[in-house]
């Protein structure tokens, strides 16, 4: 589906009508190479969503109980997961409204996606794990935009096949080494009240760019599990 516009200037809506205009604004950290890479305004307007976490050494503040806080990893996964599925529809697809329809779908959520991490991730990755980490990090976004970009383009051709696997590819590499080494390795550098503070700004972004965040798993009461038992 093609993004909309939310109430914030400039935020791709994925629950909206499609629209064709998307406000794009060049952020200095990494080439934008896709034309669709949109930027999260919110992030420009007052919302600062990363000043929680980056606060080393003293508490951070919540409103909250601890238990209807958002994990970043649950939240991330679920993106990667929701991303996988959409390649994986591609690969299976004929030529048409369909994988037209996918290839704006996976565009818009994957861009998304990069833009979160890139504004509230990666810049704790800098800090707290190491500038290598987050410049490797930032690279491999790039190149998948170019993927991203080339899909687009390739969506009516022959060789379009082999541009969802190179994509594919891509992420999938990419996935790997943030699910099994990055994020781990940031949790561990932060209290958990920074990390799951960090999951509620990452939530709070994608909400206001009108897109889902998955349910905080809820507690099995005790009497309803003995009575299940029973």
């Amino acid at each position: 589906m093609s993004p909309g516009v939310s109430q914030y200037s400039g935020v791709p809506h994925a629950c909206s009508e499609p629209s064709s205009e998307l406000v794009s604004v060049p952020n200095e950290s990494v080439e934008r190479n896709h034309p669709n890479a949109t930027v999260w305004s919110v992030f420009d307007e007052g919302m600062d969503v990363r000043e929680p976490v980056r606060r080393r050494g003293g508490a951070v503040p919540t409103t909250r109980k601890q238990d209807a806080m958002n994990d970043p990893s649950r939240i991330l996964k679920a993106d990667h997961r929701e991303v996988e599925k959409l390649m994986k529809q591609l690969g299976e697809s004929d030529e048409g409204d369909k994988r037209n329809a996918l290839v704006e779908e996976l565009t818009t959520k994957l861009t998304a996606h990069m833009e979160i991490e890139e504004r509230i991730v990666y810049p704790l990755v800098t800090e707290l794990v190491g500038a290598e980490d987050e410049e490797e990090a930032e690279i491999e976004h790039g190149l998948v935009r170019k993927a991203l970009s080339q899909l687009g383009e390739m969506r009516d051709k022959p060789g379009f096949g082999a541009a969802v696997e190179m994509l594919a590819g891509g992420v999938g590499h990419h996935v790997e080494e943030e699910e099994t080494e990055l994020l781990p390795e940031l949790k561990d550098a932060m209290t958990r009240d920074e990390w799951l503070s960090m999951g509620d700004d990452i939530a709070k972004a994608k909400r206001a760019a009108g897109m889902k965040v998955p349910r905080t798993p809820g507690r099995r009461s005790s009497k309803r599990s003995s009575a299940k038992k029973g």
